[in-house]
């Protein structure tokens, strides 16, 4: 990894934490797993497309995800979690953070 990429990663997740503290009883009323990925999308500023890029998952696949039409693989949970610099366990609802 190159440390502009290590870079863009910190700023993200910098980002990602202000915003989950600012908005954190919002997040804490947050039940399903759509609702948690579209959430952090969103705080990272990005589009459905933007977001299927980044972790190599189709468009219409994070629509399914945020509308809680599918699941996603275990293996795009984890793309995600580490995307976002969260938890598997928080994306599932199994904790706060």
């Amino acid at each position: 990894m190159t440390a502009r990429k290590s870079l863009e990663i910190f700023q993200l997740n910098f980002d990602l934490l202000y915003k989950f503290l600012a908005n954190y009883g919002k997040i804490s009323s947050m039940e399903t797993l759509g609702e948690r990925i579209r959430f952090l999308r969103e705080s990272a500023d990005l589009s459905q497309m933007e977001l299927s890029k980044k972790i190599d998952v189709s468009q219409p696949s994070i629509a399914r995800y945020e509308l809680n039409i599918t699941e996603p693989k275990a293996s795009d949970i984890v793309k995600m979690a580490e995307f976002f610099g969260v938890s598997t366990d928080y994306l599932l609802g199994v904790s706060e953070i």
